[in-house]
């Protein structure tokens, strides 16, 4: 499995260096080069997301990194690459039958590279990879809804191609291969298969409609029922000045290839509204998002599917150019399909959960190469099934330094 991950990696990074190499030995371009490391502390109230055996935690964490890059007119790689070093200390005394949190102390990794060329007006050619070692749940799944603190490594490989078919037509493929693979726990690893194409008209230089179609296979490799997906959207995408706008609808249907496990479906939906002030390509000094997603989630385990509805908004402001604020918060209604469980009242229903959270942060920027924050937010699941709510108060400090040259 390590060759397997070594592999996937570096045949992203050679495909991707050959699909540039051409315009690059020919164009006058740009190295960049950033070397940027990152320290910081948090405490957790519930470290472990429990609903009756809370542990406060303090986390430390050191991030050293790198970002390189080559780009011309029509051609760019890049590769942004970070050590994710954590340590963690508990400070209260752990029961017996508990795990300590330096049990979970770990040297993870993420590295993002993409590369993308125009070898004609009407063509473009992409490649994106991306790589995490964490224990970070949330990378897994954009819905996802899972506490697990197990650790894994997942990889993201995407080659795509854009064409300019008329002044008003335009066509995407993208292809997705994605693996997981947990290191700790007793989780199935999986890999997805994934085929994505966009039919593009554009009403107007500054709208288009995009009729999205999806079809996926993700394999598991325990007792996990493998599935197939199909997904069909349009989405109709209109950028003012100042605020841009996309939404949309259409349709999933996922059917197991266990007989034993019944066929799902479900509307899919998505919107959003983002803006920034003053319009791209500025700097913004003010910003804000708010967008809302309904879908399955794609990584369930066990009989854990189900259709999400998550909403989710940002703000942020920077004040006298060096004071950087924001606050970020997302709430997500998690409806399980199969999933059941007992009740406060003693009965037996299908799992039902209702999570949010909320993150506000101040950082004050000394130089253009350093920034320090301190942050804090709260986060809250009800469930209602015995044993899976919980809250967690967290606050955190970082100091973020990044050198350009």
């Amino acid at each position: 499995m390590a060759f397997k991950k070594r592999w996937i990696f570096i045949t992203a990074i050679s495909i991707g260096i050959s699909l540039c190499l051409p315009l690059n030995v020919l164009g006058a371009g740009r190295f960049i080069v950033t070397p940027k490391i990152a320290v910081g502390w948090q405490v957790d109230s519930n470290y472990w997301l429990s609903e009756d055996n809370e542990q406060e935690v303090f986390t430390y964490l050191i991030q050293p990194g790198i970002e390189l890059g080559y780009e011309t007119a029509k051609s760019l790689v890049s590769l942004n690459y970070t050590a994710n070093v954590f340590f963690y200390d508990d400070q209260e005394s752990v029961p017996d039958d508990q795990p300590e949190a330096s049990d979970d102390d770990y040297l993870g990794h993420t590295a993002i590279f993409q590369a993308e060329t125009r070898p004609t007006g009407r063509w473009l050619l992409g490649l994106d990879n991306s790589f995490y070692l964490t224990r970070n749940s949330a990378q897994t799944d954009s819905l996802g809804n899972f506490t697990d603190r197990d650790k894994y490594w997942l990889n993201r490989f995407m080659p795509r191609v854009y064409y300019d078919i008329s002044r008003r037509f335009a066509a995407e493929l993208r292809y997705r291969n994605e693996v997981l693979n947990w290191l700790d726990g007793d989780n199935d690893d999986s890999t997805e298969n994934r085929g994505i194409g966009d039919l593009i008209y554009k009403i107007s230089p500054t709208a288009q409609l995009d009729l999205e179609a999806q079809h996926w296979k993700r394999d598991f490799d325990g007792s996990t029922s493998d599935y197939t997906s199909n997904q069909l959207r349009l989405i109709l995408r209109k950028q003012f000045k100042v605020i841009s706008f996309e939404g949309g609808g259409g349709y999933q249907d996922r059917s197991f290839d266990d007989s034993d496990e019944d066929d799902i479906s479900t509307p899919a939906w998505m919107g959003a509204i983002t803006g920034q002030w003053p319009p791209a390509p500025d700097r913004a000094s003010t910003r804000f998002a708010f967008r809302f997603d309904q879908n399955f989630n794609d990584n369930g385990l066990g009989a854990g599917y189900y259709v999400a509805r998550r909403l989710s908004l940002i703000l942020g402001h920077i004040f006298r150019e060096k004071i950087e604020t924001s606050l970020e918060g997302w709430y997500q209604n998690s409806d399980y399909k199969e999933d059941r469980g007992l009740t406060s009242s003693g009965s037996i229903e299908k799992r039902d959960d209702d999570t949010y959270r909320i993150f506000g942060r101040v950082g004050y920027r000394f130089f253009d190469w350093m920034t320090f924050y301190v942050a804090g937010g709260y986060e809250n699941r009800d469930s209602n099934l015995v044993g899976l709510s919980y809250d967690n108060t967290f606050l955190r400090a970082r100091l973020d330094c990044k050198f350009e040259f």
